[in-house]
């Protein structure tokens, strides 16, 4: 009937309207996310999440979930009915997935049961950054209107739930930099001081801006010089770590910057907010992976951030509690919390701990053949690691050897700590028979037959 389809309309306009009023009341609060419980769901096995005010890295190895935990995660935050949907296909009717979450030091509750969200506190701003931060390095015009912008207070992670290109995004952050710079006609701005010295304390080179040239009325081109080039190239040829770590960078500066417009950039670059990467070190060189949680903490103090990575280099300098790792499970992938303070690890120790926390197969039993051998790529490692430059096969090769190296090391470690294992269970054993033998000598002389 006509007056049911109009009931329909009137019910979703009235939740559109407090969904709307909900997320401009969640604006103006500050969010934390303290715990994450997973339960029956697909995929996962039951896990409690504890999440950190600062840095939260999530490892494990391709396959085992980050990216699809992460999505979920940013889901429950958004009040996503469709995209929170994913673990629950051939979930059980008990299954759910629960946040708990501070609101300005309260705490409230998010709950996602099969059907349905039970408890919500309306979507909460995020930034979500996914792992394909591409740019097309085909096309060297940056086009965009001043008018024309994606509203990252708003939309921030509806890339990252839709699984939609990221390099329109790109385009609106080298836009937002190319009308920044001809508004002032000088690059001497806070926007372009913070990438720059982004990519310097990474690469310890000048990283520059060096002009930005307007083709027509919506066309520019970004030059800038970067480590090797003399010569000022178009934005887009610079390395995709460099362009990664830019608009891992910018974003979240563009980001504070729209969830706090009337405060200066040194003070909302201080606010809270939370941001979401996914797959933090692709890209990117191994020295670069270990300085890039440091670079967000000293720029954004007060983001929380939750990270996911391949490579265990990433956890460098991170306290207690922020790494944790996905294990495979009888029941599903689960979630491990290390309780390791990684502040002036060596790179070794931090392969070897991160990879004892993970489950052995078949690279293992290689590592330990090798350990035994007595293999090494340490000499091919010092030779790539004194190259002031490489290019992308050096990179990857050097990635993959010091992976290599640290596993045969940690393999090698664990072959001698099953030997004492062993020689401890032959002990033991034999303390458990001499045991036996006392105890049926004292049976004998008080006549217990049992």
């Amino acid at each position: 009937k006509e007056e049911d389809f109009e009931k329909v309309d009137e019910i979703i306009q009235i939740r559109e309207q407090k969904a709307q009023v909900d997320f401009e009341r969640n604006l103006g609060d500050a969010f934390l996310v303290k715990t994450l419980e997973i339960h029956n769901v697909d995929f996962f096995g039951p896990s409690s999440w504890q999440l950190r005010p600062g840095v939260n890295i999530l490892l494990g190895r391709n396959g085992y979930g980050k990216s699809l935990l992460l999505h979920c995660l940013a889901a429950l935050l958004q009040k996503d009915d469709e995209a929170s949907k994913d673990l629950f296909k051939s979930a059980s009717q008990d299954a759910f997935l629960q946040l708990t979450v501070e609101r300005n030091g309260v705490t409230e509750i998010i709950r996602r049961e099969r059907d349905r969200f039970t408890k919500a506190v309306g979507k909460i701003p995020i930034l979500a950054i996914p792992d394909s931060r591409f740019v097309n390095r085909t096309e060297t015009l940056i086009k965009g209107h001043k008018t024309t912008a994606l509203n990252l207070r708003v939309d921030g992670a509806r890339h990252f739930l839709e699984d939609r290109p990221y390099g329109e995004v790109m385009q609106v952050l080298f836009t937002e930099l190319c009308f920044d710079y001809l508004e002032k006609q000088s690059f001497k701005l806070p926007s372009f001081a913070l990438l720059q010295d982004a990519i310097k304390t990474l690469t310890g080179e000048t990283f520059q801006f060096h002009a930005v040239e307007r083709v027509d009325r919506d066309a520019f081109r970004m030059l800038v010089v970067t480590e090797g080039n003399e010569r000022p190239l178009p934005i887009q040829y610079a390395s995709q770590g460099t362009l990664s770590v830019l608009g891992v960078v910018g974003l979240i500066r563009s980001y504070l910057k729209g969830l706090f417009p009337e405060e200066r950039e040194e003070k909302f670059l201080q606010k809270p907010a939370i941001v979401f990467v996914d797959e933090l070190d692709a890209h990117l060189h191994p020295f670069w992976q270990q300085k890039l949680t440091g670079i967000l903490r000293d720029n954004f103090p007060n983001v929380q951030f939750v990270l996911s990575a391949h490579s265990p280099l990433v956890v460098a300098g991170c306290w207690s509690g922020e790494v944790s790792v996905l294990r495979k499970g009888s029941a599903g992938f689960q979630i491990q919390q290390i309780d390791y303070d990684f502040l002036g690890t060596p790179v070794e120790e931090i392969y070897r701990i991160i990879f004892g926390v993970e489950d052995f197969d078949e690279n293992y039993l290689k590592s330990a053949s090798r350990a035994t051998a007595g293999f090494s790529n340490e000499k091919r490692i010092s030779e790539l690691e004194k190259k002031t430059e490489l290019t992308e096969l050096e990179r990857r090769e050097l990635l993959r050897l010091v992976r290599e190296e640290g596993m045969i090391r940690r393999a090698a470690e664990v072959r001698d700590e099953r030997k004492d294992d062993r020689q401890r269970t032959l002990e033991l054993k034999a303390k458990v028979l001499a045991l036996q033998e006392e105890l049926e000598v004292y049976r004998k002389r008080n006549g217990d037959n049992r």
